[in-house]
């Protein structure tokens, strides 16, 4: 009885850098040609959006640390020729005002104005907002608008855009 010596060939697991290379090199072409076509525009859009939900989502922090700790809290907007640059929260403590969290920049691409009685918008200690205020952030192609109920303090974003 003989046996037969097999050769054993080896198998291939994996890439070749050049395969890897010329793959990274197909999606990086179809990446830029997404984005020229695409443009910048359709990431703008979700620019005024982003904008709207992370100042609601400041106000009812606001709203929150008020009632936290029984202190009224605000946010005020820095305004420049009508609209706004950045803001911060802050924290009216009775003899002075101190700020709570860092300034928080709006982006180029999205103007916000404010209609308020002033560029601090306040919330009393039960959560209650002591005005009707109205924000808006316009962006490229779409617009959002977040208000405020002053009774009960009712924080809603809503899309504005025609």
């Amino acid at each position: 009885m003989q046996f037969a010596m097999a050769i054993a060939t080896p198998q291939r697991r994996g890439l070749t850098l050049l395969e890897l290379l010329a793959v990274v090199t197909i999606v990086g072409i179809i990446a830029a040609v997404v984005t020229a076509r695409v443009g910048r525009s359709i990431f703008a859009e979700f620019g005024a959006g982003a904008v709207a939900r992370e100042i609601s989502l400041d106000l009812l922090a606001c709203q929150r640390a008020a009632i936290a700790t029984g202190d009224d809290h605000f946010l005020r907007f820095e305004v420049t020729g009508g609209e706004v640059d950045s803001y911060r929260m802050m924290r009216d403590t009775g003899s002075a005002d101190v700020a709570v969290n860092e300034v928080k920049a709006v982006p180029n691409e999205v103007t916000v104005t404010i209609t308020a009685p002033s560029n601090d918008m306040t919330f009393r200690f039960e959560g209650q907002a002591n005005a009707a205020y109205v924000i808006d952030t316009v962006g490229e192609s779409r617009s959002y608008r977040v208000s405020v109920v002053p009774v009960t303090g009712a924080i809603r974003v809503v899309e504005t855009t025609p």
